[in-house]
């Protein structure tokens, strides 16, 4: 169908989410191409190339005041957050250094509110286990 109206950050990130645990569940390489080119095309229109991080609303979207970030993860995380571990996921899935690096540059932008309120963070701290934990990859072939 046709998007009736353009989707946020949110929507953006929880669908590739969505298409990065369908994969997993699948193995079917079509939920992870499409997984890359949403996450692409959210980078490409979301990223705060000045401070970094994800902002709400895209760079072509009505132009507002102020272009919002949410960074705190309340009953659902926020879209940063969950950008982030999709990020990370793709690059671990991909072996794209480029997407490792973005996601450390939106756990930079984000690490003094996280490290004053961890627990508004829940979802960006499970990102960064991701990235600095000690995890092991199992391949099958």
């Amino acid at each position: 169908g046709e998007a009736a109206i353009p989707g946020h950050l949110d929507d953006h990130a929880y669908l590739v989410w969505g298409l990065l645990e369908l994969y997993g569940a699948t193995f079917d390489n079509a939920y992870l191409e499409r997984a890359i080119q949403v996450n692409a095309t959210m980078l490409d229109h979301f990223w705060d190339a000045e401070e970094g991080g994800l902002f709400l609303t895209a760079d072509d979207a009505e132009e507002l005041l102020v272009r919002q970030k949410e960074t705190y993860d309340g009953a659902m995380p926020s879209g940063n957050s969950v950008a982030m571990l999709n990020v990370l996921r793709l690059s671990h899935l991909t072996g794209d250094a480029g997407l490792a690096e973005r996601a450390s540059e939106m756990g930079r932008a984000f690490s003094t509110e996280a490290g004053r309120l961890p627990s508004g963070f829940a979802q960006m701290m499970s990102a960064l286990d991701l990235a600095l934990g000690d995890g092991q990859e199992v391949v099958i072939v």
